[in-house]
């Protein structure tokens, strides 16, 4: 699930980096990945589904608000679009891992963002879709190599 999900997605922040939009075939192709993904987990015992919908709300969640009070001066329907598969996969290992990948997406993006405005002394406009995908990357990265985060 997340190698495919990670291809497709990553292809989608490709396009939006470069065309600023992000593409629907291969954003919406991410839903069925994730689901058959999740159903395949699930029958091995592994994720939650609860889970897995907490991860779309804290993913998509912030991502939708500002979609909705931003309105085109924020984030587009394409992030929020490709926020629920990135919240899904994530959340189904840990709702905390899904709220590190959303943190992380605004971190590296407001960075970035920093810096373009310092270079050109100007307000800039950026695609969000790659921070979004580099986030889950680095949440999923971090996951990998700490394990799941502690807690309740």
């Amino acid at each position: 699930m997340f190698a495919i999900t990670g291809v497709l997605c990553g292809w989608a922040a490709w396009v939006d980096a470069r065309e600023h939009r992000l593409p629907n075939a291969l954003v919406l192709s991410c839903y069925p990945v994730v689901l058959l993904g999740l159903a395949g987990s699930s029958w091995l015992g592994r994720p939650s589904w609860s889970a897995a919908l907490i991860g779309i709300l804290v993913m998509a969640g912030p991502i939708g608000l500002l979609w909705l009070v931003g309105g085109r001066l924020g984030m587009g329907p394409g992030d929020v679009k490709l926020a629920v598969p990135l919240g899904a996969s994530l959340g189904s290992l840990s709702p905390r891992i899904a709220m590190l990948g959303l943190a992380l997406a605004f971190v590296v993006g407001g960075l970035v963002a920093l810096v373009q405005m310092v270079r050109r002394r100007a307000s800039v406009r950026i695609a969000f879709g790659p921070y979004l995908v580099a986030g889950w990357m680095l949440a999923l990265l971090a996951f990998l190599m700490l394990g799941p985060a502690p807690g309740p």
